[in-house]
């Protein structure tokens, strides 16, 4: 990514997981069009929460899956796996799951951004995560912000704006 940054040109990247409240104000399900009842939203993190259960309940184990189209989805599990304790904790997991898939994702983004951050040539990368919640059809979407920083060429915090926003 770093090498498509023009010499003294910035950057900026935006991440996160998402989550959904269906018209029932159900977190972690959604409403699709031309469906009768609401779905898994995000299904990816709910099959990972799942994941983290059976491993950390012992009817699962975490060892890499056979077929490779898996691997993605095995990966944000073992991730995840990380926050088990936290997630099992949780007064609501849906509430809790996006909010550590955004830490899972965060971590990632920082460890990729300080590596290519060299790579850059004089200019920044401005990093801005956060939270997508999606809606019902008629009601606004939403992204809650949780970093909005800007990145020197060595890798180092040059400023964290997301107190602006507040």
């Amino acid at each position: 990514m770093a090498h498509h940054i023009p010499t003294g040109g910035n950057c900026a990247i935006l991440y996160g997981p998402h989550v959904g409240i269906d018209a029932d104000g159900v977190v972690g399900k959604i409403n699709r069009r031309g469906r009768e009842a609401s779905g898994a939203c995000c299904g990816s993190a709910c099959a990972a929460a799942g994941y983290v259960k059976g491993v950390m309940g012992g009817s699962e184990n975490s060892t890499l899956p056979g077929d490779f189209l898996d691997a993605q989805q095995y990966w944000v599990g073992c991730e995840l796996l990380k926050h088990g304790e936290r997630l099992e904790k949780a007064d609501e997991e849906m509430v809790e799951l996006p909010l550590a898939l955004f830490d899972c994702q965060n971590e990632v983004m920082h460890n990729i951004v300080s590596a290519a951050s060299k790579e850059t040539h004089g200019g920044k990368i401005a990093l801005i995560g956060g939270i997508q919640i999606n809606t019902p059809v008629g009601v606004s979407e939403y992204f809650l912000p949780k970093v909005f920083e800007v990145i020197d060429t060595d890798g180092n915090l040059v400023e964290s704006l997301l107190p602006a926003l507040s």
